[in-house]
């Protein structure tokens, strides 16, 4: 049986919650994290690249507008890096399909 190396999984993320939610799927399917480009994530990551991806392009990401507390942020990444009693992506993606299809395709990718 031959041994493989761990696959790298790199992201585009548009601020610290959406990174903070990234390293937690990445760690949950036992992939290693690569590069996590943050803030204009997505145009930093297709300069890097030499194909662009039109996917990239379909749909604009943006602030929602909403109001939220001084401390939102900080707390809801400190409750998804919480590895113990946070986040649990598996428990999550039984409610969101969106999440079970993110799971799925990240464990594909792992598994290569």
């Amino acid at each position: 049986m031959m041994n493989r190396s761990p696959v790298v999984i790199s992201a585009a993320v548009e601020g610290g919650i959406d990174e903070a939610v990234v390293r937690s799927l990445i760690r949950h399917v036992g992939a290693l994290r690569g590069s996590v480009y943050v803030k204009n994530g997505r145009e930093n990551l297709l300069k890097s690249v030499k194909n662009d991806n039109q996917a990239a392009y379909r749909r604009p990401c943006g602030e929602s507008g909403r109001q939220v507390g001084p401390a939102y942020s900080s707390r809801l990444i400190e409750f998804v890096e919480n590895c113990r009693n946070g986040w649990r992506p598996h428990e999550a993606a039984r409610s969101s399909t969106g999440l079970s299809r993110c799971l799925q395709c990240l464990r594909r990718l792992a598994e290569v």
